[in-house]
This record gives structure tokens, sequence and C-alpha cells, in this order.
């Protein structure tokens, strides 16, 4: 099993789950075993039938934390966002995240793809809020960014690049696996001859 994280960030109202969506979808046109992810939050939904988030209640996060389940978690207004180790079980799981979140998946999973989308002069964005994404995000080496400054249609179109972006990505695993695979056989077969020869000379 791939079991790769893709993480998407950026600053607020730039597409992210509208590209999460698509990438998705189109990863499914291809057989692929793809899945989006939706944070666990103790927040109330905002308008009927909300399907962006798991609404639940403080009580289950605590049960997550104490049975260490928490892979990526933070805090807005006093109402707790996380998601669980057992939300990860497709060989690629989408997750829309901010800065903090990519940073803390990064701390417990190796195979994560980040991706960046951002947008020039956003000025659906407070300044505050620009500037702090910002900030974050200089320090996060992000494998893919897009710059969204054209229609929705276009950003969907961009999902063919992302997920050939990915395929090289997973490309590029699999060689060091393999490498370390061959490292590690090479290792054993020397003690193994060592081991043989020292018998022999006794």
């Amino acid at each position: 099993m791939i079991n790769m994280i893709i993480l998407i960030a950026g600053d607020f109202a730039v597409g992210k789950d509208t590209f999460a969506d698509e990438l998705t979808t189109q990863m499914h046109y291809r057989g692929m075993d793809s899945h989006k992810i939706l944070s666990k939050t103790t927040r109330n939904p905002r308008y009927k039938d909300e399907n962006t988030h798991i609404f639940t209640d403080k009580l289950e996060y605590q049960i997550d934390f104490l049975d260490q389940q928490i892979l990526a978690e933070t805090q807005i207004a006093n109402n707790y966002y996380w998601t669980t180790k057992k939300q990860f079980n497709h060989d690629y799981n989408i997750y829309v995240v901010d800065s903090k979140g990519v940073t803390d998946m990064e701390k417990t999973h190796h195979t994560c793809f980040k991706i960046l989308i951002e947008r020039q002069n956003n000025k659906k964005t407070p300044r505050t809020q620009r500037k702090r994404h910002t900030e974050w995000d200089n320090n996060i080496k992000y494998n893919y960014i897009i710059n969204n400054n054209s229609t929705i249609e276009n950003l969907k179109k961009q999902t063919q690049l992302v997920i050939k972006a990915i395929k090289l990505y997973e490309q590029d695993l699999q060689k060091i696996r393999d490498k370390k695979y061959d490292i590690l056989i090479n290792h054993v077969l020397n003690n193994h001859l060592k081991n043989k020869n020292n018998k022999k000379g006794e």
C-alpha cells in the first residue's frame, strides 16, 4: 500500500477545497485509490448540511488524544480541529491544512507531497492574514506551487500537472526505498559471508 499524504495549503479563499475535490475526482478516474480527508472539529456547523468537516465534541477529541490517535491538530477561536491516524487508510490521502498542519504531518509521515496554492494581491484576504501565511509558508519546502490568479476552471486544469508530479515523486520515493533495500541486503550478505569465513577458520 502506498499510503501517500497529499497536503494542500494556502491563503484564505484561494480555492484549496475546490482543488482538493477536483484532484480526488481526477485520481478516481485514473483508478487511483484517493480520498479527501475531513478534519474533525468541535465547532458548530455554519449552515445547514455543511459537509466541510466532521462535526463532533470535545469528548471525542479527548478520547482521540488519550488514545494517541491524533496526527495533526490546531485550535481556532476555542474550537479544536484535528485528524486521526485511522482516517488515512487510502493510497492517496488528500488533506487541506494550514501551515501548522503541514509541519505536524511532516513530523509523523515522511511521504507527504506538499502543494501550496497562492494568489498574488488577494484582495479577499485581510492584510494581517496574508502576512501571517506568507511568513509561515517561507519556512516550508513545497513540492508543487500553484499560482491561482485565474478562474476556477483553470485551477481545476492544474490537477493534470499535479498528478504527473505526484507520480514522479512516487517514483523517486521508490528509488530511495530500493536503494535502502539494496544497502540492507548487501549488509546482511556481507555479515553472512564474514560469519561463514570465521567459522571456517575456527
